[in-house]
């Protein structure tokens, strides 16, 4: 009887404790101080740390972040990938997964408590994603490039130059196009201009009169319907050759 008295004592010493004790940290929580400036300091040099956590082969990878100062663990966070906010992402742990590659931003700014009067900024890092598979849909177009466009003044000759070539050389594979002023010119026709043999690609053209000359480009392919480079190129009197205008175009319906 004395032995069970004694230990239902015990029992009420332990229960008045931990009520006590919660009372204490009610009290605590109760009466929290506002942040210091060094506190305000620490949370805006505070950096990201940011841990890989699984991957899927190449069809995901999953990365973990919190902030670095251990001490601010306890506060709520908004997370941000590329400046987007992620709604459920409200504690200083983040997870987060990516599927596609590329180099994302990830950020965090802490909800500051009652009575906080900090200014802060945004806190950023960096993560590459390169180890994916690539399941963006390529534009066959994409493939066919233009050399840089090359003009020559005819200070030294009778005559000023233009040259407009495609990159490779796609013979049978591509079909190539010449425009001069509107209208198409014939193998013949270049080598009228060239004075010598002619390639599919490449093109240079020579003007001994001033005046405003347009010239186009077209490649096609079994996947592009067409490409094109269009360069508008100035010759004055003195044969001096200006590229007032070059752009490249996808013609309408490409890819087929």
């Amino acid at each position: 009887y004395k032995f069970q008295k004694t230990k239902l004592k015990i029992m009420k010493k332990n229960i008045l404790f931990g009520f006590s004790f919660m009372l204490l940290l009610l009290g605590l929580a109760s009466c929290e101080k506002e942040f210091s400036t060094q506190d305000c300091e620490a949370i805006n040099s505070m950096e990201i740390n940011t841990t890989k956590v699984k991957d899927e082969g190449d069809e995901a990878i999953y990365y973990a972040f919190t902030p670095n100062n251990a001490k601010f663990l306890t506060y709520d966070y908004q997370w941000y990938v590329d400046d987007e906010l992620q709604p459920a992402a409200t504690k200083s742990l983040f997870q987060y997964k990516f599927t596609k590659n590329g180099t994302y931003t990830i950020c965090f700014e802490p909800i500051l408590k009652s009575g906080d009067n900090c200014e802060l900024t945004k806190t950023c890092t960096s993560v590459a994603v390169d180890s994916l598979k690539d399941t963006a849909v390529k534009d066959p177009c994409d493939e066919i490039e233009f050399s840089q466009v090359v003009a020559l003044n005819g200070n030294s000759s009778k005559f000023a130059t233009v040259a407009l070539q495609a990159k490779g050389d796609f013979q049978g594979a591509r079909t190539y196009k010449w425009y001069l002023n509107g209208k198409e010119l014939s193998d013949d026709d270049r080598k009228a201009i060239l004075d010598t043999n002619v390639t599919s690609s490449l093109t240079v053209f020579k003007f001994e009169e001033a005046g405003t000359y347009n010239i186009k480009l077209m490649v096609s392919s079994k996947e592009c319907k067409g490409k094109s480079l269009s360069v508008e190129a100035e010759v004055d009197a003195d044969l001096n050759v200006k590229i007032m205008d070059q752009k490249e175009a996808v013609e309408e319906g490409a890819p087929t």
